[in-house]
């Protein structure tokens, strides 16, 4: 009788293979990387890996969701029940900039990449929408809650400044990466919040 496998086995064998995945996109990018590099990565057998994953699509697509979930959930962690909406979105830039810092340029490379090949690939199109569309949901609720509570400006559109705010550090993370470049991102996230917060709150707000 074949020993039982917890649950607690399978998801960390899940996850060594995902990371191996994750070295070997970085490094080689999407097209570029063979499953049997994965195999060969992640130290497991052909058949190990295909019980928790279908192709290199399946595994492409796992790593975004683990990504978004994690960024999502780190984000809404750290805000507290009595924090007004221009502290939650200091506190979300403190952590998306801290975590640009920590970031390679490959690990960021990766994940442009899945936004470029996305248009092509049906599922991973689909997951791509679902991915901007946590992010501008997320900025979109907290400028929606300033909005209604009068400590933003009432002619602030929260839908549009959504986009504004991830296509921004969506284009820093392009600019940084495609680039031989350095920025200083210490620079960056005081004069990015700087600019957003300010330029959100009415006038009242911004003098208290």
């Amino acid at each position: 009788m074949p020993p039982k496998v917890t649950e607690e086995y399978r998801l960390e064998t899940r996850d060594k293979i995902l990371e191996a995945a994750e070295v070997l996109f970085s490094k080689k990018g999407y097209y570029d990387t063979s499953m049997d590099e994965i195999v060969k990565q992640s130290g497991l057998s052909k058949g190990g890996i295909y019980e928790h994953f279908q192709s290199k699509e399946d595994l492409f697509l796992a790593l975004r969701d683990k990504h978004v979930e994690s960024s999502v959930s780190e984000l809404k962690s750290t805000f507290g029940p009595s924090d007004s909406a221009r502290t939650k979105l200091e506190k979300a830039g403190e952590i998306v900039f801290t975590s640009m810092v920590g970031v390679s340029k490959e690990e960021c490379r990766m994940s442009l990449e899945f936004g470029v090949i996305a248009p092509r690939i049906k599922s991973l199109q689909r997951a791509r929408d679902n991915q901007l569309r946590a992010y501008r949901d997320f900025v979109f609720k907290i400028v929606k809650e300033g909005v209604d509570s009068g400590e933003f400006r009432s002619e602030i559109d929260p839908d549009t400044t959504a986009c504004i705010i991830v296509g921004m550090v969506d284009g820093l993370s392009f600019d940084w990466a495609t680039t031989s470049f350095d920025f200083d991102w210490a620079l960056l996230k005081k004069q990015s919040l700087e600019l957003f917060t300010r330029g959100l709150l009415t006038v009242k707000t911004r003098r208290s």
